[in-house]
């Protein structure tokens, strides 16, 4: 009995810390795989939700006209569990969600200034900038995916 005591039962205590420290990180990760893999589907033009500008340039601006899921990555934040994940991870995921948030400003600037016909002509710069950011999402989201998916 004195050995499970001494033994057994901290190597259980220690072993059961360590599956759920694992588990834990993988349903984060997976949280957050979801997450970006759905501002990709949000970002593919399939969606019909594709919208072309052409601010006072004349280049063409192509932006989805939809906004992009970020609860799961602030949920993990603000509960202070997004230490779980991989720390390598932390900071590009850090990055894309700052990218989306941003995404999701200039579309909510732009839907406000259309409304408003008498300021439309003042979304030119903010057209520049979703598609910028658009962009950026659709180069470097998939290769955080796949880190991610190597850690779940």
């Amino acid at each position: 009995m004195a050995i499970h005591s001494l033994v057994i039962a901290p190597l259980g205590y220690f072993l059961k810390k360590k599956l759920d420290a694992q588990r834990e990180r993988r349903t984060a990760s997976v949280g957050i795989a979801v997450e970006l893999s759905n501002a990709m589907d949000g970002l593919d033009e399939k969606h019909g939700d594709l919208k072309v500008a052409t601010p006072d340039d004349g280049q063409k601006v192509y932006f989805m006209n939809r906004m992009l899921n970020h609860g799961t990555y602030d949920s993990l934040v603000m509960s202070g569990k997004v230490i779980v994940i991989n720390p390598s991870l932390q900071q590009p995921i850090h990055d894309i969600f700052h990218v989306i948030a941003e995404h999701n400003t200039f579309l909510q600037k732009i839907r406000e200034m259309e409304e408003t016909a008498d300021r439309r002509s003042w979304a030119s710069r903010y057209y520049r900038q979703i598609g910028r950011v658009d962009e950026r999402l659709l180069k470097d989201i998939p290769p955080l995916l796949g880190d991610l998916r190597k850690e779940s």
